[in-house]
C-alpha cells in the first residue's frame, strides 16, 4: 500500500503542547514528522493531568502543529485513595486476574466514547498506533482495532509491567515499536511474544535551535550565581526525586563545594527548602536549553525509564550526564555512548559527581560522545525511515 495514502491515528490519553510526560511527548513528535507522509488523526482524552483525569480541554476537536485532534471525555476522575487501596491489594498480595482488571479501570483514563468511536470508526483507518502500555485508553482501546494494531509501549522495569494483564496486552498488536535493545527484552521476557514482530525505534531528537541559548539571560533572571547540576521533569518519588533530594544533601554535607541542584518541571512532591536546591518550575523551550547549556551536567535519577529525550536533548549540547544505574536503559545508553557515568548507591553518586566536577576535560568528551550517539541513531531521518519501513510492511 502507497504509504502517502496511509490513515493513522494515534490513540495516547493526553495530548498537548504543555502535557510534561514523556509518552505524551513521544505521541506529539511522532504526529508532527509523521503528518508528512501520512494522514494523522490524534485520538485522546479531554484530560490534561494524569493523576486526576479531569476533563480540562472544552474542544472535541482541534488542530496543533497541523495535526488533527480528536477529544474525548473521560467518564470520572481518578478516585485516588480508592486507587491506592486497590494499587496495595495487586502490588503487596495474592489476587486474582479479575483485580488486575479493576486496577486498571481505577488507573484509567475511562472514556466510553473513545472506545465508541474506536468501534465505530476502525474501517476509516487503516493503522492504529497506541502509547503508552501503562493506561487504560491502551489497554481497553487496542483490543478493539487490534488487526490494525500497533504499539509504541515506553515500558520499563517497574511492579505494574509484571501484571498478568500485560503479558495478553503485549500479545495482541501486529507489531511492537520499543525504544531501545532493553525495552524489547523486557518485554519478550514477560509476555514471550517472540511472534510479535518488533522494530527497535526510538523517538528523534529535536537539534536545538542556537538562537534559543541564551546563558547569561537566563543565568541574571533566574539569579544562577553558583555552578549547577540539572534535573528537569516530573518532580515525584516515581522519578527517583526522593532519593535524589537525600542524595544531594547528603552530598552537600560531607563535600562542603559551591554547587547547586537546579530543578524544572512540575512538583508532585516537597522540594526540600535550600539555598543549594532551586526549583524553577516550567520553563519555556529557550530556557530550557540555556539551562542545559550552562549546567556543569546533567542528572536523571529515574529507575524507571523506557528513553530519556532529556539527556539525548542534553548529548546534542555536548553534556554529559549522571543518570542512575539501577535502570538498565539509561545505564546501557550511557555505555553504549560513552557520554555519561552511572550510579546505584550513594557511595558510587558522591564518587561520580566528584569526577565529573574535576575532569572537565574528559566531561567534554563525553559529551562529544553524547552527541554523535544521537545523530547515529535519534535524528528524524533515521526514526521516520524506520516506520516508513516497519508500518506498511505490515498492513
Amino acid at each position: 500500500m502507497d504509504n502517502q495514502k496511509l490513515k493513522i491515528a494515534i490513540v495516547v490519553s493526553r495530548y498537548g503542547e504543555n502535557i510534561a510526560g514523556g509518552a505524551e511527548l513521544h505521541a506529539r513528535w511522532l504526529a508532527e514528522h509523521l503528518k508528512k507522509y501520512w494522514k494523522i488523526t490524534v485520538i485522546t482524552t479531554k484530560a490534561k493531568d494524569y493523576v486526576t483525569w479531569e476533563n480540562e480541554f472544552k474542544k472535541d476537536k482541534e488542530i496543533i502543529n497541523g495535526v488533527s485532534i480528536l477529544r474525548f471525555p473521560v467518564d470520572q476522575e481518578k478516585k485516588i485513595e480508592e486507587f491506592n487501596k486497590i494499587s496495595a491489594k495487586i502490588f503487596g498480595q495474592k489476587h486474582e486476574f479479575k483485580d488486575e482488571i479493576l486496577w486498571m479501570k481505577n488507573q484509567g483514563p475511562i472514556s466510553t466514547p473513545l472506545f465508541n468511536y474506536l468501534k465505530k470508526n476502525k474501517g476509516e483507518y487503516d493503522v492504529f498506533i497506541f502509547l503508552t502500555y501503562l493506561y487504560a485508553t491502551t489497554y481497553f482501546g487496542l483490543p478493539l482495532v487490534k488487526r490494525k494494531a500497533f504499539l509504541v509501549p515506553t515500558a520499563h522495569d517497574e511492579p505494574p509491567i509484571y501484571l498478568e494483564i500485560f503479558r495478553g496486552l503485549f500479545n495482541w498488536p501486529l507489531g511492537i515499536i520499543p525504544s531501545t535493545l532493553e525495552e524489547l527484552a523486557l518485554i519478550r521476557k514477560i509476555a514471550g511474544n517472540r511472534q510479535v514482530p518488533a522494530k527497535i525505534t526510538g523517538i528523534g531528537i529535536n537539534v536545538p535551535n542556537k538562537k534559543l541559548i541564551n546563558f547569561p539571560k537566563i543565568e541574571k533572571k533566574f539569579k544562577l550565581k553558583n555552578p549547577y547540576i540539572l534535573y528537569m521533569g516530573r518532580i515525584e518519588a516515581g522519578k527517583g526525586c526522593h532519593e535524589l533530594f537525600e542524595y544531594f544533601q547528603r552530598f552537600k554535607s560531607q563535600n562542603p563545594i559551591n554547587l547547586d541542584l537546579v530543578l524544572t518541571g512540575k512538583a508532585i512532591m516537597d522540594i526540600p527548602k535550600r539555598k543549594d536546591i532551586k526549583f524553577l518550575g516550567f520553563v519555556s523551550e529557550e530556557e530550557k536549553f540555556s539551562l542545559i547549556d550552562g549546567c556543569e551536567f546533567l542528572i536523571n535519577p529515574s529507575q524507571f525509564e523506557s528513553l530519556s529525550m532529556i539527556i539525548m536533548e542534553a548529548w546534542l549540547l555536548k553534556k554529559a550526564v549522571l543518570v542512575n544505574g539501577r535502570c538498565e536503559v539509561l545505564k546501557g545508553q550511557c555505555t553504549r555512548s560513552q557520554g555519561g557515568l552511572y550510579y546505584t548507591n550513594y557511595e558510587e553518586f558522591e564518587a561520580m559527581i566528584n569526577w565529573l566536577l574535576t575532569h572537565p576535560k574528559e566531561r567534554k568528551i563525553m559529551g562529544r560522545n553524547g552527541k554523535k550517539y544521537v545523530k547515529a541513531n535519534y535524528s528524524w531521518e533515521i526514526i521516520e525511515k524506520k516506520f516508513l519501513e516497519f508500518i506498511p510492511s505490515k498492513i
